[in-house]
């Protein structure tokens, strides 16, 4: 039988689109071959009763069945795999806080007991890398751990969610009947282009997202209560009379595309965080203080609820000043729809559930901060938009943060700054995120992000952020180097990464080099006595560390490493001392002592860069690197050169 995934999702891109759909399309969105595709359909129709049809077109669905099958599904909503389960366990037993018995939650996932026990060990053995737990006690399922462990795996979880299914425009499309996302972009991008304007990838993904939510909940032409919901004058606070031109001729070519219930000041707030985003002779950002006199103070006070709690909940920052402009509006919005019991019926918002179960989660958590805030429930159309706009938040935050940040100085925005902006977003779109275009430095122009400044003109020597000087038409020099230095800068962001890693272990006042310990004990009572004065460890440390050399030297080949039998230390550090005389060290004779100190908390990461290490004292070429070293920053710098 094909895929069960497969099929549904082939069933909800065929009823998304109104005209054939070829063989190839449909592999390219699945990423399955175009032999699964037609065995899919295949079983599909053997299942439903010629549910597609096939033509030398390629493929049409009967909207009317497929709606039906759909709803069905989301009715169930029942965990598919393996994977699917592990995630619904998680998120009910950690997330939702929920006390299950074996029988309940086999009923629940539709799988035998028996079963469910063999997916719980499987389970167990992908917990354990996370220090934590899952165990029936009492017929009851539960996971135990640090409260830090499990937001871990939740974080971990959601990561995954994103990485299998990203948040493109061909992947956001399975959750709108009512609007064609591809249409609305090529729109988009003519008007845009119409007055040589431009959009970096990822401000048009959230533009064309906002603009196509706006018209899909608009759609069902409920008229909206008659109150002032947003005030356009404001618009011209914070950007330029071509951007309002952009947007009106933007209003206009999409009413001639969808002419549903939706007005003009509609599209002024979901166009709001392109305006800080265009290419434009006016860049500007919206200070907190315009946010709150466009939608208000009380949303600016839920709005800081919902961050704090949900970093504290799960440790994800929402605090992106892009999210907090986009979601405030949509916070906006959303209270006058329940104040007015308005409610937006999407059924292809219920899979965002299915499709992407934590993040989900996160905006339940979100309702209910709302909830307490407020005093409305929020129905679970109104969670799954808000699930939308989660989702492509961190995946926006996920391709940020594997590209490098870069603000363009150009004096002239008309002809060469826009010129150099379309050809770095035309090369670049997948190394480089181009965060603004400004005439010059000033003291406010926000550095804070930015890991790259190209400019056509000599700048203060002062900023120490990175600076390339690009001829006006970028020459193919220029691009060469622009290369390079992406790359530079991508491999000093993971060495920087790295040192925080080693640097959160080692500190320099607990580097020894070339001490002329004579033996084992000699240099014990040396480092630990040095380790207990600056209050590392607790008084009772070289007691411990003696009862395990008692037991057992901890001398390996060349190396020591002592450290207590158990890990409830004081704080987690590593005491060092090259010695390229070696030390008589049980029955081995030592150049290298690792002295250790492990809170149980730091287990994981430890574990990993410790076992980097102990495989480069392996490496001759390296141990003589190391036995050559004086100082503490020749020390971590190897071990980051390396790593």
């Amino acid at each position: 039988m094909a895929n069960e995934d497969n099929k549904v999702q082939i069933i909800s891109y065929l009823h998304n689109q109104t005209t054939w759909v070829t063989t190839t399309d449909l592999s390219s969105f699945l990423n399955i071959s175009v032999r699964n595709i037609k065995y899919c359909i295949a079983d599909i129709n053997k299942q439903y009763d010629q549910l597609i049809s096939s033509s030398n077109k390629g493929y049409k669905i009967n909207h009317e069945k497929a709606a039906q099958i759909l709803n069905s599904y989301e009715k169930l909503a029942i965990p598919r795999n393996y994977e699917e389960r592990k995630s619904y366990i998680i998120n009910t037993l950690l997330l939702e806080k929920q006390r299950l018995s074996i029988s309940e939650l086999s009923d629940q996932l539709c799988i035998s007991p028996v079963t469910l026990q063999n997916e719980l060990s499987k389970i167990r053995t992908e917990l354990s890398k996370f220090h934590l737990n899952i165990h029936t006690r009492n017929d009851i399922v539960t996971i135990t751990g640090l409260a830090k462990d499990k937001r871990s795996i939740i974080l971990s979880l959601i990561n995954d969610e994103i990485k299998h299914s990203y948040f493109s425009i061909e992947r956001i499309q399975q959750y709108f009947t009512n609007v064609d996302l591809k249409k609305i972009e090529k729109l988009i991008l003519m008007v845009l282009n119409r007055y040589e304007y431009f959009l970096d990838n990822y401000s048009l993904l959230n533009y064309v997202l906002h603009i196509a939510l706006t018209i899909e909940i608009r759609s069902n032409n409920i008229p909206f209560p008659d109150v002032n919901r947003f005030d356009t004058s404001k618009m011209i606070e914070f950007t330029s009379p071509h951007v309002i031109q952009i947007v009106n001729d933007l209003y206009n070519e999409l009413k001639l595309l969808y002419n549903t219930d939706y007005t003009l000041e509609d599209i002024y707030q979901a166009s709001i965080l392109m305006m800080t985003h265009v290419v434009s002779n006016q860049l500007e950002t919206i200070s907190y203080s315009q946010l709150g006199a466009m939608v208000g103070n009380d949303i600016i006070q839920l709005l800081e609820k919902i961050t704090a709690s949900v970093n504290t909940t799960y440790c994800i920052n929402l605090n992106d000043e892009d999210f907090l402009v986009r979601f405030s509006f949509h916070l906006k919005n959303l209270l006058i729809r329940l104040v007015h019991q308005i409610p937006i019926t999407c059924l292809q918002f219920n899979s965002i559930k299915n499709d992407y179960p934590l993040i989900y989660a996160i905006s339940v958590h979100i309702s209910d901060v709302i909830y307490h805030a407020t005093n409305h429930v929020l129905p679970e159309d109104e969670i799954a938009y808000i699930a939308l706009h989660i989702g492509v938040l961190m995946e926006a935050n996920k391709a940020a943060s594997e590209r490098v940040s870069c603000l363009i100085v150009c004096p002239d925005y008309n002809i060469i700054g826009k010129n150099i902006f379309k050809k770095l977003s035309a090369m670049f779109s997948d190394k480089m995120l181009i965060r603004n275009i400004v005439t010059a430095i000033r003291e406010d122009t926000d550095l804070s992000k930015i890991d790259l400044i190209l400019t056509t003109e000599i700048l203060d020597a002062s900023i120490v952020i990175r600076q390339y000087m690009i001829e006006p038409f970028l020459s193919e020099t220029n691009i060469r180097t622009i290369f390079d230095l992406i790359e530079d800068i991508k491999n000093n962001k993971k060495k920087n990464i790295i040192r925080q890693k080693i640097m959160y272990f080692f500190h320099e006042d607990l580097f020894f080099a070339g001490e002329p310990f004579e033996n084992d004990i000699d240099a014990i009572e040396r480092i630990c006595d040095t380790m207990i004065d600056k209050q590392y460890v607790e008084d009772n440390y070289k007691d411990e560390i003696y009862a395990h050399e008692k037991i057992s030297p901890s001398s390996y080949g060349n190396t020591a490493i002592p450290h207590p039998l158990d890990n409830n230390a004081k704080s987690s550090v590593i005491a060092i001392s090259i010695n390229p005389k070696p030390i008589h060290w049980g029955f081995n004779e030592v150049n290298i002592v690792f002295m250790l100190s492990l809170m149980e908390d730091d287990r994981e990461l430890f574990s990993d860069i410790f076992e980097f290490i102990t495989q480069l004292m392996k490496d001759d070429a390296i141990f003589k690197k190391i036995m050559s070293i004086q100082t503490f920053d020749e020390f971590i710098n190897l071990l980051v050169s390396l790593y």
